[in-house]
């Protein structure tokens, strides 16, 4: 009699079928894909629910009103008493304290008045700084005497810039000498415009003998 032939499935050992991978694959993904959905509500319920506490039962007393007082009777009878108007609030006697006067103005000096622009003038000497020349050796052993008109340049400093005979006293040892003693005399300049300017004067020198 013959057996018939073993199953293909059947022998040494039971393998699975493709079909049954894909539904075992299908059941895992979804599996681990409803875990991460769990554990991303379980975190945003965590982040934004709050504790709430329970109502309150309402009470069952009924709250108590204390009456008011009854209003009192005037003297027209229409219970309406008389308002006294309070009394007056007396004025603060707190004294003021003095106000300080203000302070006298300070007076200021005058100024000084300007110096008056000067006159317009010459030059000329000043008295006492006007030193006698020397009268020469030679003319007073000859016995010469005369009168020397010497003419001098003054500069803005009142010092003699130069001299030079105006008119000679006829003797030459005179004149010298007449020019010699008057650069060393000082003079007050002359004043051009209100200012010392240069100027020029001419002065005498009397040469005589004494008796």
């Amino acid at each position: 009699m013959a057996t018939s032939p073993a199953p293909s499935g059947e022998g040494s050992g039971h393998r699975p079928s493709r079909f049954d991978r894909r539904v075992l694959l299908w059941i895992a993904l979804a599996f681990i894909v409803g875990l991460v959905l769990f554990a991303l509500a379980i975190r945003h319920g965590d982040k934004n629910d709050f504790y709430r506490a329970g109502e309150v039962p309402p009470s069952t007393a009924e709250p108590t009103y204390a009456p008011l007082p009854a209003p009192m009777a005037g003297e027209d009878g229409s219970g309406i008493g008389t308002l006294t108007p309070p009394p007056p609030v007396a004025a603060s006697e707190t004294p003021t304290a003095p106000v300080a006067p203000a302070p006298a103005p300070v007076a200021r000096p005058a100024p000084e008045p300007r110096p008056a622009a000067l006159a317009d003038r010459k030059a000329r000497p000043i008295p006492g700084q006007t030193p006698a020349p020397d009268y020469p050796m030679r003319a007073l052993r000859d016995g010469e005497t005369g009168t020397v008109l010497v003419l001098v340049h003054i500069g803005p400093d009142g010092v003699p810039t130069s001299t030079e005979i105006a008119q000679s006293s006829g003797s030459r040892e005179l004149d010298r000498a007449a020019l010699q003693g008057v650069r060393r005399w000082r003079f007050e300049p002359a004043i051009g415009d209100g200012h010392p300017t240069v100027g020029d004067v001419v002065v005498p020198i009397d040469f005589k003998l004494s008796d």
